[in-house]
C-alpha cells in the first residue's frame, strides 16, 4: 500500500516537472519572437524629396534603422535603386520601394499635356554631338547623321530618320525644352540689396521616342568616328546635308602616340547646318 503512494506521488512530481518544463520552453519561444519584431534592420529611404521621373543617384538616398517588426516591405538595397527612375514622388524620409521606381522614365507624362510614348524612350547624352540644338522643344522631330572614317574615304550617313524628341533632362529631372532660364534673386555684395540675375542651363540629356535598334545604330555610329549630327526633319535635302559635312568635316590623321606626350587633337572646320527654314547656325565643331 504504501509503495503504491510513493509511485503515485513521484508520477505526479513528474507531470509537475514536465509541465514547468513545458511551460519554461513556452516562455523561452515568446521571448525569442519578441526579440526577433524588436530587432533593429536598416532601410534605405529618400534623403529628400525626389520629384516624378528625376534618375535616382546616391546623393538621393540615406539609410535609417528601424524595427523589423514595422516593415511590411520588401527590403532594397542601394545598388537596386541607384541609375533608376522614380515613377511617382518619394518623400523625404520615405522608404524606397520597388513598385515607386522604374528602369526607364514613365511614358505617360504627368504635365498638363499627358503626353504618351508612341515606341521606347531613350536618353542621349546632348554632349555626342558635333552641333546641339538647344532650341529643341518636346514634339520635336529630329534626323540623325553619322560620320565616320578618313577624309580619303569618310563615310557620311543618316542613322535615324525623324526621331521624336520626348523631353529634356535637366538633373535627371525632365523638362518640355532644352534650353532653360533661370531668374534668381541674390544680395549684391557690396549694396547688399537683393538683385535678379538672370542664367542659362542647357539640358544634359536628350529623351527620343523611338525603336531600340535605331538606339543600337546610333551608338554603333558614334563608336566608329565619334561624330554625330543632328538636322531638324525636312530642313534641308539629304544630298545637300550630307554634301555640306563631307566637305567641312576634315578629319586629320593624329600622329602617332609618344611615351609620356599627350597625343595632338584632331581638329574639324566649321559647319553651317540648317536647324529651321529661315534659320542658319554655324557652328566649331573640335574634339
Amino acid at each position: 500500500m504504501r509503495d503504491r503512494k510513493l509511485i503515485v506521488i513521484i508520477g505526479l512530481l513528474f507531470l509537475l516537472l514536465l509541465s514547468l518544463g513545458i511551460l519554461f520552453l513556452l516562455y523561452q519561444q515568446n521571448q525569442q519572437i519578441q526579440n526577433a519584431k524588436h530587432q533593429n534592420i536598416n532601410i534605405i529611404v529618400a534623403k529628400h524629396t525626389i520629384a516624378q521621373n528625376k534618375k535616382i543617384t546616391k546623393e538621393d538616398l540615406k539609410s535609417i534603422s528601424i524595427a523589423k517588426n514595422d516593415v511590411t516591405f520588401k527590403v532594397m538595397i542601394a545598388n537596386e535603386i541607384i541609375d533608376k527612375y522614380a515613377s511617382v514622388p518619394i518623400y523625404k524620409d520615405e522608404p524606397i520601394r520597388d513598385e515607386k521606381i522604374s528602369k526607364i522614365i514613365e511614358k505617360e507624362d504627368l504635365n498638363s499635356t499627358a503626353k504618351i510614348a508612341k515606341h521606347d524612350l531613350y536618353n542621349i547624352s546632348t554632349k555626342l554631338f558635333r552641333n546641339p540644338n538647344y532650341m529643341l522643344k518636346s514634339g520635336d522631330k529630329i534626323d540623325i547623321v553619322g560620320v565616320w572614317g578618313e577624309k580619303d574615304d569618310l563615310v557620311v550617313k543618316y542613322i535615324a530618320n525623324s526621331a521624336e524628341v520626348f523631353g529634356f533632362l535637366f538633373s535627371g529631372i525632365l523638362e518640355e525644352k532644352a534650353l532653360k532660364v533661370i531668374h534668381k534673386k541674390v544680395k549684391d555684395k557690396k549694396t547688399k540689396k537683393e538683385i535678379e540675375t538672370t542664367t542659362t542651363e542647357f539640358a544634359q540629356e536628350m529623351l527620343v521616342d523611338t525603336d531600340e535598334d535605331i538606339i543600337t545604330a546610333i551608338i554603333e555610329a558614334h563608336n566608329k568616328g565619334d561624330q554625330l549630327w543632328m538636322v531638324m526633319s525636312g530642313a534641308q535635302e539629304r544630298e545637300k546635308v550630307i554634301e555640306t559635312i563631307k566637305q567641312s568635316v576634315q578629319v586629320q590623321k593624329p600622329k602617332p602616340a609618344v611615351k609620356k606626350k599627350k597625343r595632338r587633337s584632331r581638329n574639324y572646320q566649321s559647319a553651317t547646318i540648317e536647324y529651321g527654314t529661315d534659320s542658319k547656325q554655324s557652328v566649331t565643331v573640335w574634339k
